[in-house]
């Protein structure tokens, strides 16, 4: 007969296989075959954003107010630093 999985049993379980997961996929689990590593300079994880210089917090918050209900004003603050888009 087959266990019935409840909550209880799936959070008790859950920090194990947590664990397990996070050392199949770490880079040092896993070598292809010639592959040569590079252990001296250490590189950024895949998921880091490249960030780039730091944007005008009062333009910034200009823009969020705009956003929600002045849509020329949107426009000319896009004009003015079309990065702005990419701010949250």
């Amino acid at each position: 007969m087959r266990e019935c999985l409840s909550r209880r049993t799936l959070l008790k379980a859950a920090p194990v296989g947590l664990l397990s997961a996070r050392s199949l996929l770490s880079q040092d689990a896993v070598k292809r075959p010639g592959e040569q590593g590079n252990s001296a300079a250490p590189s950024k994880p895949a998921g880091e954003k490249i960030r780039g210089p730091r944007q005008d917090l009062d333009m910034v918050w200009e823009f969020v107010r705009a956003g929600h209900n002045n849509l020329p004003r949107v426009k000319e603050l896009l004009a003015l630093d079309p990065m702005l888009i990419f701010s949250a």
